[in-house]
């Protein structure tokens, strides 16, 4: 059973990806190429946590990649940084949510900073 996708005019958003590949003699980060990922979901609205220490920041935006929707859809990582709205973004976490009965990629949601 596969759960049902959004139309493909609800993901009106592209993302270039740039996947973080490691860091360089300094420990400065080194990314790929950018790829240009096409019919995304971008939530421009942050999520923030109260803790003792006070009010923090968890992500500025979600970002939605539907299998088979969402072209191309690689593996996402997180220190791997997006584009958007003519912003670099950090992806600081990455969730896969599964088909139903199955290990299949229903979505990446992906958290973003």
């Amino acid at each position: 059973m596969k759960l049902p996708r959004p139309p493909k005019s609800f993901l009106i958003h592209n993302i270039q990806y740039k996947e973080h590949v490691g860091n360089d003699d300094w420990q400065k980060p080194v990314f790929a190429e950018p790829v240009t990922v096409e019919h995304v979901r971008v939530d421009n609205s942050p999520e923030y946590s109260v803790s003792s220490d006070g009010l923090s920041l968890r992500y500025n935006a979600l970002v939605f990649c539907y299998n088979g929707m969402s072209e191309p859809l690689p593996d996402f990582k997180t220190q791997s940084r997006i584009i958007f709205d003519g912003n670099e973004h950090t992806i600081t976490k990455v969730v896969p949510v599964y088909e139903v009965y199955s290990d299949d990629i229903y979505c990446y949601e992906l958290e973003v900073i």
